[in-house]
């Protein structure tokens, strides 16, 4: 039985047909939902839109049984909210079944929108809504249905599948291509890198190490008219720094001059039209694309070059550092972006985190560790270092206090003797004093670095209490267990 045919009964015969009706809507007719593509909008354009945005959205149905005039349609929204300060727009629609012409009476509410037949419509008749979405309100998508009734209240034809109408995706990503790799020279005294870790065209006249990243911003998914506008790029890497402080001004605090003064040098390399800013101190090295070319930036391969300018040699300039290994690095991509407005009212959405790892500086040198040394009035200590190598070479220590997790930055020790036998005991103790003080009284795990091949170097570490040594193994000799002599 079609639930909208509307024959002329006598009192009786209609009172019987509103009866069945009533009793058959568990069974009533279906509009059938027109296929349509779905708007994608960016997450940072939904995010930074004001709260009178609209977002139109268009929903198209076939009818699925005859109207006539009085009978009320209703199109629900899930996932937003309707803007309901603006008007809806006539539905439009027209095939052979017929035109379709409503009537537009409003918002009952924040998600549901009703209308009424004018006059009678046919089965089949196309009905091709355009609604007014509240921008601001859109989360991960939202949906639309479409349900009738009967000018009595009785349902007409039941609610629609849900049909995504719109939905979001992050406009921006990053990713590391290639990360921090450099290799520290101990032939050269720590102040080069070995050889050039690079993946693009060296930069630096010296020896360099790249951080390469991966930007992208929007992808084929998100609408154009969708897209937040990009004001700046801010790409950030942290780690030890100080290496790069090696021009005369302000020698000892990291400035930007210090990305281009001196022979230590780091460079953003990027599309030509692109502007960058460089900012430095001694813990964080950042770049900002920014300027006219930000807001066409549509991604690709972003080159942060390092290293030294002047060719690789043992010979430190007058304020050259060493560069410090081993050490990490890690960092942080964010875009700045709005959706109406000005770049002045940019809100920022963060894609690589600040603990993404950039990778690392290894030396091809000696790094040793010893697991502990005590520290007490009845103790003393015993360090030698033997250096099988034909190359003599600095050696610094780092430490870590038992307990209280204090770490001693490094300090210089000695010079290892080439083919001899250093002892390092008394650099270490006053190292150990100069950090944690001169009643110092407990326990310290050192790192020992030495500027000599690390395949050539070995550690004899121990400790004497009471006229009875012990030996303590550490990383060069790999000993399962500690010898003890009188």
């Amino acid at each position: 039985m079609n639930l909208n045919h509307r024959s002329k009964y006598s009192a009786v015969a209609a009172a019987v047909a509103v009866a069945c009706a009533v009793g058959a809507n568990q069974g009533a007719d279906a509009a059938t939902v027109q296929a349509g593509a779905t708007l994608t909008l960016a997450q940072q354009y939904v995010a930074a839109a004001t709260a009178s945005a609209v977002q139109p959205v268009t929903f198209g149905v076939s009818l699925g049984a005859d109207y006539v005039s009085g009978d009320r349609i209703r199109v629900v929204l899930a996932g937003a909210e309707f803007q309901t300060t603006s008007a809806i727009s006539a539905p439009t629609g027209t095939a052979a079944a017929g035109t379709c012409t409503l009537s537009v009476l409003g918002f009952a509410d924040a998600t549901t929108a009703n209308f009424r037949v004018p006059s009678s419509l046919s089965n089949g008749t196309p009905c091709v809504f355009t609604m007014p979405i509240k921008t601001s309100t859109v989360g991960s998508s939202a949906t639309l249905t479409f349900s009738s009734l009967f000018s009595t209240g009785e349902a007409l034809e039941a609610a629609t599948p849900a049909k995504t109408v719109i939905r979001t995706a992050d406009q921006f990503s990053a990713s590391v291509v290639k990360a921090l790799a450099g290799v520290v020279d101990v032939e050269k005294a720590r102040y080069h890198f070995a050889a050039d870790d690079t993946s693009a065209a060296s930069t630096i006249a010296g020896n360099e190490s790249q951080l390469v990243l991966s930007l992208a911003n929007a992808t084929s998914a998100v609408s154009p008219a969708g897209m937040a506008s990009v004001a700046a790029v801010t790409v950030a890497v942290t780690g030890d720094f100080t290496w790069l402080d090696d021009e005369s001004t302000g020698f000892g605090t990291c400035t930007a001059g210090d990305l281009t003064g001196g022979n230590a040098v780091a460079v953003l390399v990027q599309a030509s039209g692109v502007a960058q800013t460089g900012s430095l101190n001694c813990g964080t090295l950042s770049y900002v694309i920014s300027g006219s070319a930000a807001g066409e930036f549509t991604g690709g391969l972003v080159t942060i070059a390092m290293g030294k300018a002047n060719a690789a040699t043992a010979t430190a300039g007058t304020y050259d550092r060493t560069i410090p290994a081993p050490s990490s690095y890690s960092t942080s991509v964010s875009f700045s972006y709005f959706s109406t407005g000005t770049a002045a009212t940019a809100s920022s959405a963060t894609e690589l985190a600040g603990t993404t790892s950039a990778g690392s500086f290894t030396l091809n040198g000696s790094t040793i560790y010893v697991p502990f040394l005590p520290y007490n009035s009845s103790t003393t200590r015993v360090v030698y270092l033997t250096n099988r190598s034909d190359q003599s070479g600095a050696v610094t220590a780092t430490a870590v206090a038992d307990g209280s997790g204090a770490a001693c930055p490094s300090f210089n020790v000695a010079t290892a003797k080439a083919n001899g036998v250093t002892l390092l005991t008394a650099g270490i103790d006053a190292g150990i004093r100069a950090c944690y003080g001169a009643d110092f009284d407990g326990k310290v795990a050192l790192t020992i670095v030495s500027n000599i091949p690390g395949g050539k170097a070995e550690v004899f570490s121990a400790y004497n209490r009471n006229g009875s040594l012990t030996g303590v193994t550490n990383s060069s000799n790999g000993r399962d267990s500690t010898n003890t002599r009188n």
